[in-house]
Parts: C-alpha cells; structure tokens; sequence
C-alpha cells in the first residue's frame, strides 16, 4: 500500500513538471483496473510460491527441515 501511494505521488510531481514544459493543464487520474490487475497477479503468485515452498517442505522429514534453518 506504501508503494501505491509513494508511486502515485511521484508521478504527479513527473505529470505537474511536464505540464509545466509543455504548458497544457495537468490531468492526472489513477487507473484502478491496473492497480487491480497487479494486486491480483501478485496475489496470485504469493498463493503459487507458498504452495512450492509447502510441497517441497511436505517431503522432508521435521528434523531435516531443522537441520537446514538452523
């Protein structure tokens, strides 16, 4: 969430400095369905990252799965 809003901010501040170069007004506005889009597909690769960690982690035994964390 902390990225969605420091992006947001830093491309107005890059539309508000074009639209001083080029002297039109400045429109800018928030496309949801990107935002969506990506908060989906990322959503969705965490859930396939985490069921490939849990499966390799299935097939190991409690005592191997120790002897590689510590």
């Amino acid at each position: 969430f902390m990225g969605v809003l420091i992006g947001s901010y830093s491309a107005y501040l890059m539309e508000s400095n074009l639209s001083l170069l080029t002297e039109l007004p400045t429109i800018f506005s928030i496309p949801i369905d990107t935002i969506i889009r990506v908060f989906g597909i990322s959503i969705i690769i965490g859930i396939i990252g985490m069921y490939l960690i849990l499966l390799r982690l299935s097939r190991q035994t409690l005592m191997d799965i120790f002897r590689q964390t510590f």
